[in-house]
């Protein structure tokens, strides 16, 4: 019998060394997401397997980037970066009874990696170990701290014309309200606003997989200057 653990979020600064896998951990896997999204970002994430101990292996990064691992043993990451920032992630255990159990999943759902730039960005794995960066596992910490939610409000510009949310990106959930008196807006994509929300109705998006660029929503009211929406995200 396999046990699925619940997602948990985590947003972690650069330059420390992240633990997934404790030894002792083997009939564990672990299936998690890197979100990298930040101003500026030049470097490169160090990754160990429990399976494989000496074969770290390294992915080079120079734009936003989302990192999708399945049925993985990574047992520790390090996301090496002179620039400053926190990065998203999420991270889901599966947990097995016995060996047999462990080795049949794995014969059916073998270690996966999944590596999406965001943007024009350059990304390579690179397999070799030049210039690893020398990691003491007696002083390795994990971080666990709350993702802050944020706000904001727009105001329609003009009359019956779409209007682009502002640009942010959510990495867990979004919550639209209409905050018109009187009128229905709708919102959707660039070509299609289709979701009517009536006023002081909430429309609720749950973000499950990749997080979302808010700049790809679109909404639409008939009352210029009056017409405004709050949006709430995380």
């Amino acid at each position: 019998m396999v046990t699925k653990s619940q997602p948990l979020v985590y947003l972690l600064p650069n330059n420390q060394i992240y633990s997934i896998l404790q030894s002792g951990q083997g009939l564990t896997l672990s299936e998690f997401e890197i979100i990298i999204t930040a101003p500026q970002v030049n470097g490169n994430i160090q990754f160990n397997r429990q399976s494989k101990p000496n074969n770290t292996f390294f992915i080079p990064f120079n734009s936003d980037i989302i990192i999708t691992f399945f049925n993985s043993d990574i047992t520790q990451f390090e996301v090496e970066d002179s620039n400053t920032y926190n990065y998203y992630l999420k991270i889901t255990y599966l947990t097995f009874d016995t060996q047999s159990e462990y080795n049949e999943y794995l014969e059916k759902f073998d270690f996966k990696l999944n590596i999406t730039p965001i943007g024009n960005g350059q990304i390579a794995i690179n397999n070799t170990t030049a210039n690893p960066v020398p990691v003491n596992i007696s002083e390795i910490t994990s971080y666990r701290n709350a993702i802050n939610a944020s706000s904001f409000i727009q105001i329609l510009t003009t009359a019956n014309t779409k209007q682009v949310l502002n640009s942010a990106i959510a990495y867990n959930f979004v919550k639209i309200v209409n905050l018109s008196p009187s009128d229905t807006i709708f919102i959707g994509d660039i070509n299609n606003q289709i979701i009517p929300i009536s006023p002081n109705t909430v429309l609720s998006i749950d973000l499950q997989g990749s997080p979302l660029n808010l700049n790809s929503l679109y909404w639409i009211g008939a009352t210029a200057s009056t017409d405004k929406i709050g949006i709430v995200y995380a």
